[in-house]
């Protein structure tokens, strides 16, 4: 009796074992494209008969509202660039942006998934936004009270500038970042001409410390700031910039 218990346990672990593989397997074709994040948003989305019985809302629940959402497509080696925007189009979409095997677009989370299948898509996910960093020390006051990097002498550029003159006249220097505050430092740390390419984050002080040093190390050198969003925009931004 205890053999045959024994055996009716195997077989029943099995049976268990086999129909949550084949359901994870199920769930994961489903998602297609979609990263896990995209796919929940899109089952959300969907009417509720539709839905699959695990995903299904309680009787009386109220139909979700209409959710746009921003996405990055990453794209196969050749791309059917125009194709996938007219579709992207056709359902409601908006193309954002594209650069680097990537196509950034919004468009309604009822489109995920057809939009998804297109050949044009590898993997369909949120954008990467950047982590804003904070300023965590400054640098010392020179005799006109502007605050100079620590890192001119540190490099020995100050040395390098006197026995070289070089300071940087003829060259531009573009720099990617958030810039909180940076308008409050032109004429003062920063020249005044300082080239702003489209609008700013203010995210962070990073970017204006950032364009301090740099102005400090090479003070005859032109400026040229610009933000972005996420991976997208960055590649677009350094198109521009370069």
């Amino acid at each position: 009796m205890k053999r045959t218990s024994t055996c009716l346990g195997v077989v029943l672990g099995a049976i268990l074992f086999t129909s949550v593989a084949s359901a994870a397997q199920g769930s994961k074709e489903a998602q297609g494209k979609l990263s896990s994040e995209l796919y929940r948003i899109a089952l959300a989305a969907e009417p509720r008969e539709s839905r699959p019985a695990q995903s299904a809302q309680s009787p009386g629940a109220a139909p979700p509202s209409v959710t746009v959402v921003t996405v990055v497509a990453e794209l196969v080696a050749k791309p059917d660039i125009p194709g996938l925007s007219a579709l992207i189009v056709a359902q409601g979409g908006i193309v954002l942006g594209q650069n680097m095997g990537l196509l950034k677009f919004s468009l309604p989370a009822t489109a995920l998934v057809p939009v998804s299948q297109h050949g044009s898509i590898v993997h369909l996910r949120k954008p990467f936004p950047p982590s804003p960093k904070r300023k965590t020390s400054g640098g010392a006051a020179n005799e006109s009270g502007q605050v100079v990097t620590q890192g001119l002498a540190v490099i020995h550029a100050d040395a390098f500038s006197a026995n070289t003159g070089a300071q940087g006249a003829g060259v531009r220097v573009g720099v990617l970042d958030t810039f909180e505050g940076v308008n409050g430092l032109l004429g003062n740390e920063l020249p005044g001409d300082v080239e702003q390419a489209g609008l700013l984050s203010a995210d962070s002080v990073h970017g204006s410390a950032c364009a301090e040093i740099i102005h400090d190390i090479a003070p005859s050198a032109k400026l040229v700031l610009a933000s972005f969003d996420d991976e997208v925009g960055w590649g677009m931004a350094l198109d521009r910039l370069v």
